[in-house]
């Protein structure tokens, strides 16, 4: 519960910045410039990686500290506390391999949204179908820790908007086989390439559009008469 309710609130508070950062961004002329004669690739992959290593850093800080100091007073909590602490290593692994790729998938998500808008105002009311899908997929974790041998469970965690919460829980209760963990980890990977190919594409392109925000069926329109 408490790992991924931390996946959850650094995702959101990271994303959106992530995306107002890009958005502020078309303010600054000198940007027309730099998105013309500079990779874009290394543009938005440099944004969103400096902004989850901030998040990946102020979390592991927070659990760092959290867990150092359970330890030193756990005798005083009469050891109440160790099913929170003593995580065993592959359920570890698990969440910081999953954790991080579906991190970058929904930040790039968010890059997008944020190369598709003019005004930092209009990032909230662009960004709903992403955070509802971002939502949608914490929910279905979140109650089918209740059911972990659910279908429902089982199909979220090939979804690569879902998987890197999900087949962590399955993981977790230990209900699930290396293969299928495998399989779920290329999908995730294969998925948050992809994202990040194409909202480099789609920032520079959109860097360059003023006026109303930008559909993203437009924007991959546009591409494909490029």
């Amino acid at each position: 519960y408490l790992l991924v309710f931390g996946l959850y609130f650094i995702v959101i508070i990271y994303g959106q910045l992530i995306a107002t950062s890009i958005a502020s961004e078309k303010s600054n002329r000198t940007m027309e410039i730099l998105v013309t004669s500079t990779s874009t690739k290394s543009l938005i992959f440099g944004k969103v990686i400096a902004g989850a290593l901030a998040g990946i850093l102020q979390f592991g800080i927070v659990l760092l500290v959290a867990s150092l100091s359970y330890k030193l007073n756990a005798n005083a909590w009469g050891n109440r506390l160790d099913f929170v602490f003593d995580v065993p290593g592959n359920v570890l692994l698990t969440f910081s391999i999953f954790g991080i790729l579906g991190y970058l998938f929904y930040l790039f998500a968010y890059g997008i949204i944020g190369a598709l808008v003019s005004r930092t105002e209009d990032i909230s009311t662009s960004a709903t179908p992403i955070t509802i899908i971002f939502i949608a997929s914490f929910f279905i974790s979140m109650f089918s820790m209740q059911t972990p041998y659910s279908m429902l469970l089982k199909i979220a965690s090939f979804v690569p908007f879902s998987s890197f919460m999900a087949m962590f829980i399955r993981v977790s209760m230990g209900n699930v086989s290396i293969p299928h963990v495998v399989i779920s980890l290329v999908l995730l990977a294969l998925s948050t390439g992809a994202i990040g190919v194409l909202g480099s594409q789609i920032y520079q392109l959109g860097t360059l559009m003023y006026g109303n925000p930008v559909k993203l069926s437009t924007a991959i329109k546009l591409l494909r008469e490029k």
